[in-house]
């Protein structure tokens, strides 16, 4: 087993939008905030328990505490305590969306033809027409740039990254995706993209 002392090259923002480019089944975090029941909070001196129950009953603990009592702060308690107890639902949920897909119950999709037209864009108005979609996330591929635009994923070429800032991956999110009608794909920055065109209604 390979070891380091190093933290990760990546951080935790890149490593999470990397994970929302991935199409198979996953845990994410409003996945299991959309399962929470109820949240309550027990204090005692300066600790803070916190109670997360879900919706089939089950509950999870979380603790926090200050080594030194003068630092105590009553909302950083909660948030602590909270984290702490949310922490330990994430293998519980992913042992049950491994059990789920051990008995086939999730399908996984067929790797979808290549469209017309990118899914996810929508068509909007200038002097010419174009289809868009502001991306949410990005990420290398192994076909170049992974973007997040609305549910889909849609791959273009690293040369997609000539019109974005010191051409750096994370600063075209929340931009957008333009292709036009004769299949160029190019980079927009949302003000002069959102200035210039308007969605043609459906």
């Amino acid at each position: 087993m390979e070891t380091t002392e190093n933290s990760p090259d990546m951080s935790l923002e890149q490593a999470q939008a990397t994970v929302a480019t991935k199409p198979h089944p996953k845990i994410t975090k409003e996945h299991i905030q959309d399962r929470i029941e109820e949240v309550r909070y027990l204090v005692e001196d300066t600790a803070t328990i916190c109670l997360i129950t879900m919706a089939n009953g089950f509950q999870a603990h979380g603790y926090s505490k200050p080594a030194d009592a003068r630092n105590y702060d009553a909302q950083v308690g909660e948030r602590y305590a909270y984290e702490d107890a949310f922490k330990k639902l994430w293998p519980l949920e992913a042992y049950l969306l491994l059990e789920r897909i051990a008995r086939g119950e999730l399908d996984e999709p067929d790797a979808p033809a290549e469209p017309e037209f990118p899914p996810g864009l929508h068509v909007y108005v200038s002097h010419k027409v174009v289809t868009a979609g502001k991306i949410s996330a990005a990420a290398e591929s192994d076909g170049g740039i992974a973007l997040s635009v609305g549910q889909f994923v849609c791959t273009v070429q690293w040369s997609y990254l000539d019109r974005v800032p010191n051409k750096e991956l994370q600063k075209c999110v929340g931009g957008y995706l333009v292709q036009y009608e004769d299949g160029y794909q190019s980079w927009s920055p949302a003000e002069a993209f959102e200035s210039g065109y308007r969605l043609r209604d459906a």
